[in-house]
This record gives C-alpha cells, sequence and structure tokens, in this order.
C-alpha cells in the first residue's frame, strides 16, 4: 500500500510496507458549504453596520475587496464573487472597486492567482493590483502600534477605500498562531518597514494555534488602527472543503477563526512516535523552506525527543528571506540566532530559530528540490529524493523497529497527545 504525500503540484510515493510500525495522522474533515454565496450575503448584511452611516451610504463610494493569499482561499471564486455582488447591491460600482491581490507568505514570492480566481475577477470588471511592500510610495503611513511601536504604514488602496473587505482562509500559523483576521492587515497590506518590525517580534516566542503572542498582539493593535473593515474568513478542513464561514471586524472574527482552526487541525495521537514523515501541503506552502518550517512544527509535536522528522517540500523558489538562511547557516544554535538578531535582525531570522530549536531536539530530513550541498552544510539537515528514501534514512538513524508517523499535511494539522484518547 503506498501513501502519497503532496509535493508542489503533484504528490510523491511513499510505500507503507517499509514500516513495521506505521500510523497515519489526520486531522478533522467536514463537509462543505452548500451555500456559500448565500452564507456571506447574510454574513456581511449583519455586520455592515461596521463602516457606519456616512462613509457606508454616501453615493459612488469606493471599495477595497482584499485577497490576502490567494492560493489558500477555500472557494475563493465564489466568496469573491458574493462579496462584490453584494458590494454592488450597497452602491459600489465595479468601477469603483479595487480588488488588493497580497500575501503573508515570503515577501519576495511573486503572488499568483490559480485561475478561477483570475477569471472571476476578469468577469467583474474591478480595477486589479498587487501589493508590494517594497514600494513605499504604495503606502500610507497611520502612525504606531502603542505596546511596540511598529510603524504602520499600509497600502494605499486599501486606506483611502471607503468600504473595505479582506478575503482569506484561516488556517494554523507558527508565527501568529492562526492567519487571516488581522494578520491579514499586518503584515499582508503593509509596507517593508512595517513587516519586518513585527515579523522580529516572533522570535522567541511562536507556536501553532497561539494567538497570546507579541507578534500577534501587535498585528492586532495595527487592526484596529487601520480602521473599520470587515474579514470574510473561510475555514477550510485539510482536504480544502469550506467548512465555514466567519464575519465580523479582522481582531473579533479572528478569535472565532482560532476556535475553529482549533477543531479542525488538533488530531489526537496514542503516544511520541520515533519517526514522522510530514509533508508541507504542496503549493503554495511548499515554495520555499521558510514557509515549510510551519509543517516541521507538527513533525515535532507528533514525535520523542531525538526522534526524526522527514519533511516532503519542493522548495521551488529556494530557502526563503535571506535572513533566513542566515540565520540557520551562520549560527550554531537558537540562542546564538537570538544574539545575532539583536545586532541585526534580517526577515526570516525568526523562522531560522524555530529551525534552530527543531535542531536542538531532532533530526531533521528533508526530502526537497533544494541542492543537497546546501541542505547538509547550511541546513545542518540530511538530503533525500523521494519519501522512501527518507524512511530508510530515518530509520537507520532511530532504529529499524521505530514507530513512523505520516501526516499528509503538516501544515493543516496540530497533533496532540492523548487528547480524547
Amino acid at each position: 500500500m503506498s501513501l502519497d504525500p503532496k509535493y508542489g503540484e503533484g504528490f510523491l510515493r511513499l510505500d507503507k510496507d517499509r514500516c513495521r510500525s506505521l500510523a497515519e495522522i489526520l486531522p478533522m474533515s467536514a463537509s462543505a458549504l452548500p451555500e456559500v454565496k448565500m452564507d456571506v450575503w447574510a454574513l456581511l448584511e449583519q455586520h455592515w453596520g461596521i463602516f457606519g452611516g456616512s462613509e457606508a451610504e454616501k453615493p459612488d463610494k469606493s471599495g477595497c475587496i482584499v485577497l490576502d493569499n490567494p492560493g489558500w482561499i477555500s472557494a475563493g471564486g465564489t466568496v469573491l464573487s458574493a462579496v462584490q455582488s453584494y458590494l454592488v447591491s450597497r452602491g459600489v460600482r465595479p468601477r469603483n472597486t479595487n480588488v488588493v491581490i497580497t500575501s503573508t507568505l515570503d515577501s519576495g514570492l511573486m503572488v499568483e492567482l490559480p485561475r478561477a480566481l483570475s477569471e472571476e475577477i476578469e468577469e467583474l470588471g474591478c480595477h486589479v493590483s498587487t501589493h508590494v511592500p517594497s514600494r513605499s510610495e504604495e503606502v500610507v503611513s497611520i502612525g504606531q502600534t502603542a505596546s511596540y511601536s511598529t510603524p504602520v504604514e499600509l497600502d494605499r488602496t486599501y486606506v483611502e477605500s471607503d468600504v473595505r473587505i479582506v478575503i482569506a482562509s484561516a488556517r494554523p500559523s507558527l508565527i501568529t498562531g492562526v492567519s487571516a483576521g488581522p494578520v491579514s492587515i499586518l503584515p499582508g497590506l503593509a509596507a517593508e518597514r512595517s513587516r519586518i518590525k513585527n515579523r522580529r517580534l516572533a522570535l522567541g516566542n511562536m507556536g501553532l494555534l497561539s494567538t497570546d503572542t507579541p507578534c500577534a498582539r501587535d498585528a492586532v493593535e495595527c487592526a484596529i488602527m487601520a480602521g473599520p473593515c470587515l474579514a470574510v474568513n473561510s475555514i477550510p478542513d485539510w482536504t480544502g472543503n469550506c467548512t465555514k464561514l466567519i464575519v465580523g471586524s479582522p481582531e473579533s472574527a479572528w478569535c472565532d477563526d482560532l476556535n475553529s482552526c482549533r477543531g479542525l487541525a488538533e488530531a489526537s495521537i496514542p503516544r511520541l512516535f520515533d519517526i514522522a514523515v510530514v509533508s508541507a501541503g504542496g503549493t503554495p506552502r511548499d515554495l520555499t523552506l521558510y514557509d515549510s518550517v510551519d509543517a516541521l512544527a507538527a513533525g515535532v509535536a507528533a514525535t520523542r525527543r531525538d526522534g526524526v522528522v522527514v519533511l516532503v517540500t519542493e522548495c521551488s523558489q529556494g530557502c526563503g528571506p535571506d535572513g533566513f538562511l542566515r540565520g540557520v547557516s551562520e549560527n550554531s544554535s537558537s540562542s546564538e540566532v537570538l544574539l545575532s538578531s539583536e545586532l541585526r535582525y534580517l526577515e526570516g531570522m525568526e523562522k531560522a530559530w524555530y529551525f534552530w530549536r527543531v535542531l536542538e531536539s531532532r533530526r531533521v530530513v528533508l526530502c526537497t528540490r533544494l541542492r543537497a550541498g546546501m541542505v547538509v552544510e547550511r541546513l545542518h539537515s540530511e538530503h533525500v529524493k523521494d519519501p522512501d528514501e527518507g524512511v530508510e534514512v530515518a530509520l537507520t538513524i532511530a532504529g529499524q523497529d521505530s514507530t513512523v508517523a505520516v501526516i499528509p499535511d503538516g501544515g493543516s494539522t496540530v497533533p496532540v497527545l492523548g487528547r480524547g484518547m
């Protein structure tokens, strides 16, 4: 029997019979919502008052629809169509509506629209732009956050629009606990220096489904400063089904996002395993190693100390931000990464710190397109070309009788020891 971890746009084969003791760890799955468009309309109608009377009802008003990480958005085309048609019913014409494409992933990546979303936008007749954090002329400064003095510099189109709606999917996130909500604004719509200041707060303090961190609190403060906005967040299960829609202000909807994500993502395990084979979840979550580190956290949660994590991640666009590779390769421990970041922080060092935390307690095997020399010499990990080879290497390290867990979608799974057993 074979198990097929996601890898880029496709899958890689994993032969189950290679292991004497193997278990598959899956999060919850649920039925897709049958009437997404009707649900979006009803929820927007319920929360429309957030914009107040003057701005929302003035004639010829402008609208901004933000698509945050469009490749992740469950039922994205249907949600976008429903949002835009609702705006039309409220007097926001397509010619006065801007669709802004953005991403909370590695800021150096180009954001690509899925075909369904691209075709939907073309039919709507709205203006389309991509938020580029490095273009200082396209952002507006509105102050700084009270607790951490992060400069709040946001996309000009978003700030200057009368009606603003952000569409995203909420998933577990290592840096902010869960995606979507205020994270769609900071770092999603923020200038480069705002993103960097916010990401730096994650150094030494991050975790899946944990929103009580400096980085997350900073994002909430930014969202409140940015003014009225409605977040339309879909909650997908690991198969991609849109199981729930949550609408509200970015900060208030986020609480519901967290609870819904936890209910779907947490997977009870009977014991800690010797080896975990974890897929980052395929495109877009395995475009870079930086983005795939979230899935590494699932492997850590499923294994014993001194165990082995085999991370299946294509990394077609490399390691990610320069600070990630330098943070891992130029330091020899997580504490050294912290010291280096105090002297000079580079974007990506926050996940370099976490990567070193993993290396200090686990052996890491990377099944990836990254060069073998880079993986071994600079990332201090083993390199393999396919999951079967990864299992063989892991069994050599941990022993032939080792217990093995397979996590088909590490980006959507949070293993929890003993819960519900």
